[in-house]
């Protein structure tokens, strides 16, 4: 594991910081950064439809279940979207929002596409 510190607190660190819990720690510091430490990880991107961009519809499309069901989570107060509470579940939707549902995990939008014959709208999104 890495973290970023200002050059400044550096020397503070290295004398401080030994172990974090039961893991031994050493600061030091590097003129580049390796880019696998700066890459994002590769996750499982889903695509689905849905029928509209409210938060009831996208959320219960990446839980597998009804758009009820999520609306009960959104009016329960169980669900922030980019980490502020939702309390509408017709709010609208968009690439890159971070949902967040106490007790169940998290999913990111991460792109909307066009339309199907149908009239529905894709999404690509993954979850945490």
């Amino acid at each position: 594991m890495y973290a970023f510190v200002l050059e400044d607190k550096l020397d503070f660190l290295a004398q401080e910081l030994h172990q974090a819990g039961s893991f031994s720690v050493r600061a030091e510091p590097c003129e580049t950064v390796p880019e696998r430490v700066l890459a994002e990880p590769d996750r499982e991107l889903h695509d689905t439809t849905v029928s509209s961009l409210r938060a009831d519809a996208v959320l219960a499309a990446m839980m597998h279940t009804s758009r009820t069901l999520a609306a009960q989570a959104i009016s329960g107060g169980k669900v922030e979207i980019n980490h502020l509470p939702l309390h509408s579940a017709a709010e609208p939707v968009y690439a890159g929002d971070l949902f967040t549902v106490r007790g169940a995990g998290r999913w990111r939008v991460k792109e909307i596409g066009g339309t199907s014959r149908k009239g529905r709208l894709f999404i690509t999104y993954f979850q945490y």
